[in-house]
């Protein structure tokens, strides 16, 4: 049992909070079967999600405010025939968006979404679950699908085709400039964890330099800020089953060497699914169940933000884009779109004869855990416990009649592990943590 306290706290540490001023709300959900499969931004304001519904529905939302609030920019009701899957979507400025769907078929809005133009490449027949589009501006941009790969430099009116020196498949790609583009990529040998490689382009994809990227660690998103600095944030396997280590790695020369900023324990055992960069010192890296990792440093240093892992519900965060550093807008794959904001109504109980004390802590399971408020807490409060999934596993409603109190909370059928109290009166929030042996 000591063990594994030990590793725990170790995980813990490595996980620990973001400031707790940050917060997370729901800001759009309306279908009950579909999921967010990208979100971009083009500026502070400017924010678009792709959302692909029942599998084969494409809705595009926009917001004008930063995320805040959101409308429909398009539907394919009564537009594409046949319905083509949604796959990937740029919006590399304002004015511009791009969707590639299934068998090489896109649409795209040079006026901010109000219209609508279809296209076609022509040389894709086939559907691709890793489609994928990324455009510098509104003229050059990238687009893969079935294997192939095309380059266009007048927003897709025209394009060419363009290859790489061997026979790879597609983890991800972002174009930097016209004609800088960074790949990453798996040899085709029919094991999808092994022979990762990264291919960067300084000519349009004339010509590809091939560099080395671990084995066995599996990126699922590459994110540069500029054509020096960037990240990849995945996973590698465990071996037991499904479950998955998170991993994120950074380079500081384009791609030419790569080193380990993230490796972590932390629970639930699954990989990382996108990250997003600001710029050189703020980054943002999520995964399923409400994992979510901020980076203010540059990437020397990773926080589990656990104020989203405090919902009703673990949503599969899949997709982020970053406002600023404190602004981030999540989307998941149970049709809901999450945004932070900095608040000013909750904080955390630093000093441990302030506001709430627990005591003994860590508590072994089936005892007693003293809690003693003092005249910070006012009438009417209510105390609501997480266990570490973000499950709701206790809620007692109190009143206080005097300045100070002491009450007793029984862990009693509580199994070992993190918990989180929340201490909960006239809008305010405090937070507290304890530990059960």
């Amino acid at each position: 049992m000591k063990s594994f306290i030990t590793i725990f706290l170790w995980s813990l540490a490595l996980c620990s909070n973001v400031d707790a001023k940050i917060l997370w709300e729901k800001v759009w959900e309306e279908f009950d079967s579909n999921s967010i499969l990208e979100i971009k931004n083009a500026d502070s304001l400017n924010v678009v999600t792709l959302v692909g519904i029942e599998g084969f529905y494409t809705l595009v939302l926009k917001s004008d405010d930063g995320g805040r609030n959101w409308r429909k920019i398009f539907t394919d009701s009564n537009f594409h025939n046949p319905v083509h899957m949604p796959r990937s979507m740029s919006y590399p400025e304002k004015g511009f968006i791009i969707v590639l769907c299934d068998s090489g078929t896109f649409i795209k809005s040079t006026d901010d979404g109000i219209t609508w133009k279809e296209g076609d490449i022509k040389e894709i027949h086939t559907s691709n679950m890793t489609a994928k589009v990324d455009m510098f501006n509104h003229d050059h941009g990238l687009m893969y699908d079935n294997k192939k790969y095309f380059i266009s430099h007048d927003g897709f009116e025209t394009y060419k085709q363009i290859y790489l020196p061997v026979s790879c498949v597609l983890l991800d790609f972002q174009m930097l400039s016209e004609n800088f583009i960074f790949l990453m990529a798996v040899y085709y040998d029919g094991n999808p964890n092994y022979d990762e490689k990264f291919f960067k382009s300084t000519n349009g994809g004339n010509s590809w330099t091939e560099y080395y990227y671990p084995d066995y660690i599996f990126p699922m998103k590459i994110k540069f800020v500029d054509t020096l600095y960037g990240f990849t944030a995945g996973l590698q396997r465990t071996g037991f089953g499904d479950n998955t280590y998170d991993y994120i790695y950074r380079t500081t020369n384009g791609g030419e060497t790569w080193i380990k900023v993230l490796d972590t324990l932390c629970w639930p055992p699954f990989g990382l699914e996108d990250i997003d960069v600001l710029d050189r010192k703020t980054a943002i890296a999520v995964g399923q169940f409400g994992k979510i990792y901020w980076t203010q440093d540059g990437g020397d240093s990773w926080q589990r933000d656990s104020n989203a892992l405090i919902v009703n519900q673990l949503p599969p965060t899949m997709r982020v884009c970053i406002i600023d550093e404190n602004t981030a807008i999540i989307g998941d794959y149970y049709n809901g779109i999450w945004r932070s904001y900095l608040a000013t109504d909750v904080e955390e109980d630093k000093e441990p004869n302030q506001g709430i004390f627990l005591y003994p802590n860590p508590i072994s399971s089936g005892n007693k855990l003293l809690l003693k408020l003092s005249s910070e807490i006012p009438d009417n409060y209510s105390l609501i416990l997480y266990n570490a999934l973000g499950q709701k596993v206790g809620c007692e409603y109190q009143t206080q009649e005097t300045n100070t109190v002491n009450l007793e909370y029984d862990t009693s059928g509580l199994q070992s592990g993190i918990y989180f109290l929340f201490i909960k009166s006239r809008g305010k929030s405090i937070m507290k943590t304890f530990i059960i042996e």
